[in-house]
């Protein structure tokens, strides 16, 4: 991205003491940048940095999709897509640096967070009791509709409900089972398609478009 953004939330506050963290936080940001980063921490958290890099542990998530959105960081901005995939010889360098002595760490946190006046502090208070309030509005409407529907009405609701919950407990037919359409690897096109789209350039910056079907 062109212009990066870094966020840290934090949960369980009350709403007296949102001003308290903040200046805590100010004053320990404050603090490591003019006394450093401490040695073991700084090795622990490179450390595990490397580790996860390498390990390249996606989880559920498809790898190679993990890997193609994250080029897309650099790539939609006509930058080589390859550049964040590449962590080796920034990672290198990066320890080169600190092992020279060079204050990275300290410097980065005085001009991103203590200088920077592009900054902003969101607090949400949550309701302690917008669950009761839900409730309490949905037993009205229930209330209403109640005091407005005979009896007839109202027996026919329960015998519905009661239809419902034995079709949704009864085990599908496999007769309508076989119906539903599904696709195997076989219907799947293996060629590569080609995205038509026209090249422009709106107040200085180039745009890519194509027509939609």
């Amino acid at each position: 991205l062109r212009q990066m953004s870094f966020s840290v939330g934090m949960k369980g506050l009350t709403k007296e003491n949102v001003a308290k963290v903040q200046e805590l936080i100010e004053e320990t940001l404050t603090q490591l940048s003019k006394e450093g980063v401490p040695q073991a921490l700084m090795e622990s958290c490179l450390n595990t940095l490397e580790f996860r890099l390498r390990e390249n542990n996606t989880g559920r998530f498809p790898r190679g999709l993990s890997l193609m959105i994250a080029s897309l960081s650099t790539w939609l901005h006509e930058s080589d897509p390859l550049v964040p995939l590449r962590f080796e010889e920034p990672l290198m360098k990066l320890k080169a640096r600190l092992a020279d002595g060079e204050n990275v760490f300290e410097d980065l946190i005085k001009e991103n967070f203590l200088t920077n006046p592009h900054k902003a502090a969101v607090t949400m208070i949550p309701d302690p009791k917008y669950a009761e309030k839900e409730a309490a509005i949905e037993q009205e409407r229930i209330d209403k509709v109640a005091k407005a529907a005979s009896r007839e009405e109202l027996e026919e609701i329960v015998e519905m409900t009661q239809r419902l919950k034995e079709k949704q407990a009864k085990p599908d037919d496999p007769v309508d089972l076989a119906k539903i359409p599904y696709l195997s690897k076989e219907d799947l096109d293996k060629s590569m398609k080609t995205v038509p789209f026209e090249e422009d350039q709106i107040s200085g910056a180039t745009v890519y478009h194509h027509p939609l079907p």
